[in-house]
């Protein structure tokens, strides 16, 4: 039913609207007749009068308006060139200054020059201005028509102080905003240091030097640009006027004349009011002269056509004059003649549309208005500005100055200044009490404090407010008897009532005895409509100290004092906050943070309450309303508190948890970048090192297949080349590349690469053959050879090779990891191998002398017990090229003779060539470079190696008695030891438990496993046996003890306390340096010229490439970093400390004598043996801080 009723009013109501818009058409089709009825007489009656018309209106009327224009357009418009500039290069239009704003300031001195300063005050007297410069200097008397204020625009160079600080930053205006809520322009900034800061006030902007120097820079050209385009504009007009004068008594002079003839001809008055149709033949007769003039009339009508339906247009046809207007469909192609216009319906329905557009674009522009604005913006705009309106009990919010001088019960001084303020409003606005309490006393006067009196109190209040805590001063000020919170039910006056009994407990503090007096005075107190405070009834006290009958007399001055803000004060500061917090709402119903959005609709209903209950309190009663504090109050702090607060808390946990999050994204990118980066080096350093090794073996496969060869030649102990194509040999190398010499791993002889390249005769094998040593042999593989002896190929010659991985004749192929070796012949190997390309890489092993099981004595070939290891070791080789290094051509043979081997022949002859071709003409000394360095190595290397032999003791003995070899080394060892699997040399040391249990010596094991993933193997040291009740060595750990040593009692092998302790023992070397009056380095061994104050120790000034120095080596961390030194004199050497007490041997440092090994060189049993006192000091004991012993590493 309810739909047929509203179908029937629709019907209606269409055929209604049908009805008024067909009246409407058919009145505006008879207007339409009648205008063009109208027109059409108009026209008739035109052409009638046309030149008459033409000439009387047209000509005068024109002319005379124009130069009257020109006249009028002269007087009127502002064509100065300050119009025309764009707003930015304008200055502001005013003549009035406010304090504290910044202006430009035109220097009387020159004439162009402008200065920064800001208003200090206006002399109303004189209307003259007070400012100050930047630098501080203060200008007086200025005229306003010295002063000009900027116009700020977009892309202007300014000063701003960041957030309010008193610093000024530089920077540029990006943005300029209007605000809602003071209705004045603000700015966002972008200062140079990349900050950009939004919202910023005028008052907190000043123009920057830069940007001064810039405005006046495009203001003056653009001045100038305009001035010129005045002046052209100025002179063309001129020109123009003159011409339309000219033309205008022209015209004037034909129109007198016309008029003079069309009068004549029809007697007429002097009129042109009407034309009587009889007059036309003698008024066309008198127009004849104005022919020459050639105007016509012409006529504009001006009207709106109507829409046509869409997908209609208008067809015209006909010839001209009968044509004929028809409507076509241009998507269906239907024809009509009656125009296809909009219905009611589709008008109604346009409009809806466009209602519903305009308001998604209201809700648009206003999400947009909203957003221009953060959160936290409003929050702090609105305390702010509550806070320059009332008081309302957060704190000490919103107290002004004269509140808070009646809180701290400074009466006098508080009515002075609110007297001050009634009569300029405007100044209670422009400073706050913590200002006013760093007011020096110039300045009492900007808030009315002139008088003696009130300026000694006010002195005194400033004294307090600053040696007083924020806390305490801030409990004194508190109110005693205002409202506990919003939720405090009872109104202010219930409030002071109930501090009764607190009031009458200090008044019989202060005043005992007084009863009837106390009461009178607390019953005068409690009639005060404002709440006091602690430090105001102290105060108070404090005036009358026993004097209760003066109390009672002036009971007036604590009573009705405006602690408070009044109820009209607080209503407004509650439409702020009631402002604030519905564009809260909002902005949270467009960002959809409904939490958010439901605790402010509750805190913004229960302050609506709160004031809806006290309107309708007060809206039928007859008695007016108290002006104190009311209801008002807790309304506003419902919202300060449940709204502002609230607000500030989850802006700083959002702040926080956004700050968490940017960290941890940032820390998950820096890793996938890291992990891309460390995959993109991976990638790169692959393709380079695949890169350099394709470029290597392509080196060598040119050098494998060249017909040249380099051999040696043993008689006259050089090298030579032979070409192998033509047999040419020569001794000078060929720029062709060439088949080099290699040494063997195993015996250290000169070979030729590629051996297996090399044709066999037989019984004959060349230089070296296919496959890849492999030169482990297990105690398995030993006793399977044992048994096979003979080669499994020729079966006649003896095995001195096996091969690991290939299959045994006549046997059937074996897993891998269980193959037995299969031994050959050398010849054999080498056919086998060379010919088939799948054995070329196969695994072997030499068995020469891998049967041997025990080392023999080279000289009586008995077991050995010793194998002499030279004359140097690896560090003091190193430590012997560090010398010759650092010292120069002069210096090289005392460092060799320190070291023992100054008597090798080979060594001094390279040496003699290196310092002779090194030297200049001037023959100066020189330094070894690092590839002179290497072969010096590798001739040392060589010295060591001149002797690398087992002995028995006895025949050690012998041969090692005279002689450099007195100087050689030695290492113990059992007889009949396990022996080195790798050079069979050597005493095996360590067994290696991922090769097999293989057994090395340390340097076999060393350059074994210095490569691949052999470095991560993990060995075990071979220890001898040990009756029981014997120690081990104290130095190798290895062997068993069997003498201790006489100095410091520490138990050592044999050869390890003849070649290792005796050279190092810290005792000895203490003893032996005791005994010696030079003043010696104890780092390097030099002689010392320094003396480290704190630590007593001497040190040299010496320094090289790398090393800074001996004491900055030994000082560059913790404490000694802080010593210092002192200079020594040569003629008065430091005494050295005594020889410490014979240690016993568990206090004993076992750790520092394995920290660095001994350089020192002692001939064993001569009493008489050389001694390097550098090298004795180098590893000698410091005075103090080490226990006797210790070695200073």
């Amino acid at each position: 039913e309810e739909w047929n009723a509203a179908t029937r009013i629709q019907w209606t109501v269409q055929r209604w609207l049908v009805k008024v818009y067909q009246r409407k058409r058919e009145r505006e089709a008879a207007r339409l007749e009648a205008l063009a009825n109208h027109e059409k007489l108009m026209v008739e009656e035109f052409g009638r009068t046309q030149r008459a018309v033409t000439v009387t209106v047209g000509i005068t009327k024109r002319l005379i308006s124009s130069i009257r224009n020109v006249e009028a357009e002269e007087s009127v418009e502002d064509t100065s060139p300050e119009s025309f500039l764009p707003f930015k290069y304008k200055f502001m239009d005013t003549d009035v200054f406010h304090p504290h704003e910044w202006v430009l300031l035109k220097m009387e001195s020159t004439e162009d020059e402008y200065k920064t300063v800001i208003i200090l005050k206006l002399s109303k007297t004189k209307l003259k201005y007070d400012v100050r410069l930047v630098t501080g200097a203060i200008v007086k008397n200025v005229s306003p028509n010295r002063l000009f204020k900027m116009n700020y625009d977009v892309g202007s160079l300014i000063e701003a102080r960041y957030k309010g600080d008193a610093c000024f930053y530089r920077g540029t205006i990006v943005a300029i905003q209007l605000s809602p809520v003071t209705n004045e322009y603000e700015y966002t900034i972008r200062y140079d240091d990349g900050e950009k800061e939004v919202r910023v006030p005028r008052n907190l902007i000043r123009p920057s030097p830069k940007g001064i120097k810039a405005f006046f820079k495009e203001r003056n050209r653009l001045m100038h640009f305009y001035a010129k385009r005045e002046e052209r504009a100025a002179h063309y007009a001129n020109l123009r006027k003159a011409r339309l004068l000219e033309k205008g008594q022209l015209a004037l002079h034909y129109e007198e004349q016309f008029k003079d003839n069309w009068k004549s001809a029809l007697r007429l008055p002097d009129s042109r009011n009407s034309i009587p149709g009889q007059a036309i033949r003698g008024m066309i007769h008198a127009a004849e002269p104005l022919r020459q003039l050639q105007y016509s009339g012409f006529c504009r009508v001006y009207y709106t056509k109507v829409a046509l339906r869409y997908g209609w247009y208008e067809v015209k046809e006909g010839s001209k004059g009968a044509e004929e207007t028809t409507y076509r469909n241009q998507v269906t192609g239907e024809t009509m003649r009656v125009p296809p216009l909009y219905s009611p319906g589709d008008h109604f329905h346009a409009m809806k549309i466009q209602s519903v557009w305009a308001v998604y674009k209201a809700k648009k522009f206003m999400r947009k208005l909203l957003m221009q604005d953060s959160i936290g913006t409003v929050v702090a705009s609105a305390i702010i500005r509550y806070q320059q309106v009332a008081y309302i009990g957060e704190g000490l919010e919103g107290v002004s100055i004269v509140q808070m001088l009646h809180r701290t019960g400074y009466v006098e001084v508080a009515e002075a200044v609110s007297n001050y303020f009634h009569s300029k409003p405007s100044a209670s606005k422009e400073y706050t009490f913590e200002d006013v309490m760093h007011f020096t006393k110039d300045k009492f006067v900007n808030i009315g404090i002139t008088r003696h009196g009130d300026v000694r109190d006010f002195t005194k209040l400033q004294e307090w407010w600053k040696n007083t805590p924020v806390d305490k001063r801030t409990q004194a000020v508190t109110l005693i008897n205002y409202f506990t919170g919003p939720d405090d039910p009872r109104t202010i006056k219930e409030c002071i009532l109930a501090s009764e009994q607190a009031i009458k407990q200090r008044l019989n503090r202060a005043y005992r005895n007084s009863v009837s007096r106390i009461q009178n005075i607390s019953a005068g107190m409690l009639e005060s409509n404002f709440p006091i405070t602690k430090m105001q009834f102290d105060s108070f006290l404090d005036r009358y100290p026993g004097k209760p009958a003066l109390a009672q007399q002036n009971v007036d001055l604590i009573v009705d004092k405006p602690t408070t803000s009044t109820y009209v004060e607080e209503r407004e500061a509650y439409m702020i906050l009631k402002g604030a917090t519905r564009r809260l709402i909002a902005i949270c119903r467009a960002l959809k943070i409904n939490i958010i959005r439901k605790v402010l609709v509750d805190a913004l209903q229960r302050a609506d309450n709160l004031i809806v209950g006290v309107d309708h309190e007060y809206e039928n009663s007859e008695r007016p309303r108290e002006r104190i504090t009311g209801p008002e109050a807790k309304a506003c702090l419902i919202l300060r508190r449940d709204v502002m607060a609230y607000i500030q808390q989850v802006e700083d946990a959002t702040f926080l948890v956004q700050k968490r999050v940017r960290g941890i994204g940032k820390r998950l990118r820096y890793l996938r970048i890291s992990a891309l980066r460390l995959k993109a080096c991976i990638l790169v350093q692959s393709f380079v090192r695949r890169m350099s090794a394709r470029i290597k073996a392509a080196n060598l496969r040119v050098q494998q297949n060249s017909d040249w060869e380099q051999l040696w030649n043993d008689r006259d102990k050089c090298l030579y080349y032979y070409n192998r194509a033509v047999g040419v040999s020569t001794y000078e190398e060929p720029l062709e590349p060439y088949r080099p010499l290699v040494r063997d791993l195993r015996s250290d002889a000169l070979i030729q690469a590629w051996p297996h390249l090399d044709t066999m005769e037989e019984g004959q094998l060349s230089a070296g053959s296919a496959g890849t040593a492999f030169n482990v042999v297990g105690a398995s593989t030993a006793s399977f050879l044992r048994d096979n002896t003979v080669c499994v190929n020729c079966e006649e010659r003896k095995t001195m090779r096996v091969c690991f991985e290939c299959q045994p004749p006549g046997k059937s192929p074996q897993k891998r990891g269980r193959r037995q070796p299969v031994p050959y012949c050398f010849p054999c190997f080498a056919s086998i191998h060379s010919n088939d390309p799948t054995r070329i890489n196969h695994k072997y092993q030499d068995l020469d002398d891998q049967l041997v099981e025990y080392l023999t004595c080279c000289e009586c070939a008995e077991p050995a017990t010793r194998k002499c290891m030279g004359i140097l070791d690896d560090k003091e080789i190193d430590d012997l090229c560090s010398k010759l290094h650092r010292a120069n051509s002069q210096n090289w043979g005392k460092v060799l003779k320190a070291a023992n081997v100054g008597g090798e022949r080979r060594l001094a002859i390279m040496m003699d060539q290196l310092s002779a071709s090194g030297a200049g003409e001037d023959g100066h000394a020189v330094f070894l470079n690092p590839s002179q360095l290497q072969q010096v190595r590798m001739m040392l290397e060589r010295t060591r190696a001149e002797c690398d032999e087992c002995y028995c003791e006895r025949c050690y003995k012998d041969i090692h008695s005279n002689g450099k070899r007195a100087f050689h080394r030695w290492v113990g060892f059992a007889p009949k030891a396990p022996v080195c699997g790798v050079c069979d040399r050597s005493p095996a040391e360590l067994s290696c438990r991922d090769c097999n249990n293989a057994l090395f010596c340390r340097s076999c094991y060393k350059v074994f496993h210095n490569k691949g993933r052999k470095r991560k193997h993990i060995s075990d040291v071979m220890k001898e046996d040990m009756p029981p009740g014997t120690m081990a060595c104290y130095e190798c750990e290895r062997r068993p003890a069997t003498e201790s040593c006489p100095d410091c009692s520490i138990p050592f092998c044999n050869s390890c306390m003849e070649c290792i302790h005796v050279r190092k023992c810290s005792v000895r070397l203490a003893k032996e340096i005791a005994s010696d009056n030079r003043n010696i380095c104890v780092s390097c061994g030099e002689e010392a010229d320094q003396k480290c104050v704190e630590c007593g120790d001497l040190y040299c000034s010496r320094t090289w490439m790398g090393n800074p120095g001996c004491f900055l080596t030994y000082h560059s961390k913790g404490n000694r970093v802080s010593h210092t030194t002192v200079p020594l004199q040569k003629e008065d050497p430091v005494a050295t400390p005594a020889t410490p007490a014979k240690p016993a041997f568990d206090d004993a440092s076992p750790h520092a004598s394995k920290k660095k090994k001994s350089k020192s060189k002692i001939v064993k049993g001569s009493s008489s043996a050389p001694t390097d006192k550098a090298a004795l000091a180098r590893n000698r004991s410091p005075s103090r801080g080490m226990r006797p012993g210790s070695v200073k590493a």
